[in-house]
Parts: structure tokens; sequence; C-alpha cells
């Protein structure tokens, strides 16, 4: 009991995290764990441990174990084996955006030792299904990188992984209206999940299609799609 008590009186130093620090949770987050968005902007991810009606005891890759109260949560994330998820984060009035991407791995060929991935924006970091980093090549093509990646990194049970990028996303309108917009096309039926955080200083003035979580700074999507069907959802704010 009494570890638990300190866990909730250090909880605030340890999640009340600038852009910096939440940035680097998310280049180390494990990509199988659930994801925690929490009332103070900061993200979490782990393996839970313990669940009671008050909190969740996480092993969190950078902090450890650490318990984070119910009441603090807005929105949890639990990875499901027939969902696509991919998140997007807003950083301000600079209108960047960090993205936290799903890419299938190719099968592999015979005589093949590595693959090529072409994904928009400046690529971060890359990263298993066990959470650990892979080492990628990277070469510019236009807004875009063209990663290489060795089979040999990935775990055996590896077939998706999970890219890090900045982007330059928004379209602003001279009125100030400022518009994200995605399209996915996907090759089989599947439900995505389309997750986007924004500054709360931002005014919300619409979204397509209805999402299944919408409050002050966090926008969840998510959609049953068949295959070949165009899913392009649609946000605009006013900074």
């Amino acid at each position: 009991m009494e570890n638990k008590k300190l866990y909730n009186k250090t909880r605030n130093i340890f999640i009340s995290l600038s852009l910096l620090i939440c940035l680097e949770l998310f280049l180390g987050q494990i990509v199988t764990a659930d994801t925690f968005y929490l009332k103070d902007r900061s993200v979490l991810s782990g393996s839970i441990l313990e669940e009671t009606a008050e909190d969740f005891l996480v092993d969190n890759l950078s902090l450890g174990q650490i318990y984070i109260l119910r009441e603090d949560i807005i929105y949890r994330e639990t990875p499901q084996a027939d969902t696509l998820s991919e998140s997007y984060t807003i950083l301000g009035r600079t209108l960047e955006i960090i993205a936290n991407l799903s890419r299938s791995v190719p099968q592999r060929r015979p005589d093949v030792n590595s693959f090529n991935l072409l994904i928009p924006g400046n690529v971060l970091s890359v990263i298993d299904t066990d959470g650990s980093d892979i080492f990628f090549e990277q070469r510019p093509i236009g807004d875009s990188d063209l990663i290489t990646i060795d089979y040999g990194q990935l775990s055996p049970q590896t077939n998706r992984i999970t890219i890090i990028t900045r982007q330059q996303g928004l379209v602003q309108e001279e009125s100030g209206l400022c518009t994200f917009r995605l399209k996915y096309i996907l090759n089989e039926d599947s439900r995505i999940r389309v997750i986007i955080r924004y500054p709360e200083v931002f005014r919300l003035e619409s979204i397509k299609p209805e999402p299944k979580v919408k409050c002050k700074g966090l926008i969840v999507l998510d959609q049953e799609i068949r295959r070949q069907q165009h899913f392009t959802p649609q946000v605009q704010f006013i900074p």
C-alpha cells in the first residue's frame, strides 16, 4: 500500500511531459501495449500489470512501473489484431505533425535480404512489435523518405512495424481555417482507428466522419471498411 501511495504522489512528476519528453515516449512506446491518453495531454504506453476500480499499474518502457488513475484517462487504446491503428499529433502553431504509422512487412522472397518503404514526411524512428528500435537507412524523395530495412533485424513473428514521422500535414487557408485530411485504401476488409491529438487552444470546426470519441484536444475515428473502399477522414480547425 505504501508503494502505491508513493507512485500516486510522484505520478505528476513523471507524466507532466513537455513536447520533447512526449516525443521521446512516443518513439519508445511498446507497440503491442495499451496506450493511455491523459487529461494533461501526456501519452503513456505499457503492459497492464494490475487493474482496479480506481487505477491501472502499467509497466512503461521509459518510466518503469507507474500507476495511472482512471479519472485522469481520456481514452484508452487496446491493440486488436484486426484493427489498423494510427495516430497523429499536431504540434502547436507550427502545424507540424508527429505521425505514428503502421506498415506491413513485405513477404520475404528468396535471396532478398532487405525491403524498401516510401513513407510520407521525415522518418524519425522505426519500431518492432516487441518495442525495440529497428535500424534503417533513409533517402529523401520529395516530401517523403524512402527507407531500407534488413529482414534480419526483425523478430521472427513480425508482420507489421510502427514508423514515427514528422510531417507537414495541414493546409491553411487565408481565413486561417486549417484542414487535416487523410486517405486510406486497404487491400482487405478491416477496422481502422485514427487518433488525432491537437492543441486545446485550437477551435474545432468540423469532423468527418462522425468520431467515436471527441473531446478537447483529442479525436478518435473508428470504422469498419471493406477491401478497396476509400476512407477519407477530414478535420478542420482554427488555430
